[in-house]
C-alpha cells in the first residue's frame, strides 16, 4: 500500500490492441503481486488500465460453511476500474480485482464484473458485480474472448478454489468447501455516491468515473457478498460483507505493476466437479476445429 499510495497520478492509458500480441497465460499463471515479466520489459494493462486502490478485509457473517479466506481476511486490496474506453451508447464498464494476501503463501485473488459489454448507466456502482459473466457481444469483443481461450476455455469465469483452500494465517483447509462463484451487491451508500457528487448528471468524459471512486466514504463498506452453490443459478447465501479500511486513491502502481491472477475455472472441477455444468465453455469462431474442447474435463 505504500508503494500504491506513492504516486496517485494515473498512468497514462496504453493502445489496447497490443494485449495480442502478448501471452495470456502469464494472466493465470503468474505468481507474486507485481505484473509478471513480458517478452521486454514488465507485463503492461491494456485493458481496466486505470482504476482506484483501497485497502479491504472480508468480514464473514458465519452462517455458511465455505472456507479459507470465506473464513475472514483483514489483509486484502481492491482495485476499481472500468474495462475500456467506452462507445456505441455504452457507458461503463465496472469491476474489479480483489486480493487477499496470506501467511507464507502467494496471495489468493479473483476479478469480478457486470459485463463486459458494459453499461449504459454513468453509475459505476449501478448492477451487482459477479465472478462469471454472461458471453460478450461484437467483433471486437469476440476477438478478445478469442485471446482470452489461449489460456482458458472457461473465459467468463473464474476460479475460486484458491479462496477456500489455505486462509488468511496461511494454514491449508484439509476439506475445502468452495462456492460456485460470487455476487457482490453494492451497498445503498456505495450506490448513491453518484447522484451525491454531481447530482446522477451524465459524465462529459469517462474518465470522471474516478470522481465517483474518490467520493465513496471513508471506511464504507463496499459490497454485501452472496455465495453461489453449484451453478449461476443455484442457492445463493450471503455469507458476508467486503469492508473498505481507508479510502480509494488513484495510484500509478495499482496502474502499471499491481497484479490480479486469474484462477482457471477449471481448478475448480478437480474437487468440485458438479461446477462444471455450470460453467460455460467459450468457442472461438476464429477457429473452426474448437480445440478449446479438449480442456473441457482436465487440466489446463
Amino acid at each position: 500500500m505504500n508503494k500504491v499510495r506513492s504516486n496517485t497520478t494515473p498512468a497514462k492509458n496504453l493502445n489496447p490492441a497490443a494485449m495480442f500480441l502478448e501471452s495470456m497465460k502469464k494472466t493465470f499463471d503468474g505468481q507474486g503481486d507485481s505484473m509478471p515479466k513480458a517478452l521486454i520489459g514488465m507485463r503492461k494493462k491494456y485493458i481496466h488500465q486505470t482504476g482506484a486502490v483501497a485497502k479491504v478485509k472480508f468480514v464473514s457473517n458465519g452462517n455458511h460453511g465455505y472456507t479459507g479466506i470465506f473464513e475472514g481476511a483483514d489483509a486484502g486490496i481492491v482495485r476499481l476500474s472500468s474495462a475500456a474506453k467506452p462507445k456505441d451508447g455504452q457507458a461503463l464498464g465496472p469491476g474489479m480485482g480483489l486480493k487477499f494476501l496470506r501467511d507464507g503463501k502467494d496471495s489468493a485473488n479473483l476479478v469480478s464484473m457486470f459485463s463486459v459489454n458494459g453499461q449504459t448507466s454513468w453509475n459505476f456502482f449501478e448492477h451487482d458485480w459477479k465472478t462469471w459473466i454472461a458471453p460478450a457481444k461484437g467483433a471486437a469483443l469476440t476477438a478478445l474472448g478469442c485471446k482470452f481461450a489461449t489460456a482458458t476455455p472457461f473465459i467468463g469465469s473464474v476460479g475460486m478454489s484458491e479462496m477456500a483452500s489455505t486462509t488468511a494465517q496461511g494454514s491449508s483447509v484439509r476439506s475445502p468447501k468452495t462456492p460456485f462463484g460470487l455476487r457482490f451487491a453494492p451497498k445503498p451508500a456505495v450506490k448513491g455516491t453518484f447522484s451525491r457528487i454531481n447530482g446522477g448528471k451524465k459524465f462529459v468524459d469517462y474518465m470522471e468515473y474516478m470522481d465517483t471512486l474518490a467520493a465513496v466514504p471513508k471506511d464504507a463498506t463496499l459490497f454485501d457478498v452472496y455465495a453461489f452453490e453449484g451453478a449461476p443459478d443455484g442457492k445463493q447465501t450471503l455469507i458476508g460483507t467486503l469492508e473498505m479500511e481507508g479510502t480509494l486513491t488513484s495510484s500509478a502502481f495499482g496502474d502499471q505493476s499491481l497484479f490480479f491472477r486469474h484462477q482457471r475455472k477449471s481448478d475448480d472441477f478437480k474437487r468440485n466437479p458438479e461446477h462444471e455444468a455450470g460453467a460455460d465453455i467459450f468457442k472461438c469462431p476464429l477457429n473452426p476445429l474448437n480445440w478449446a474442447d479438449t480442456f473441457r474435463s482436465g487440466p489446463q
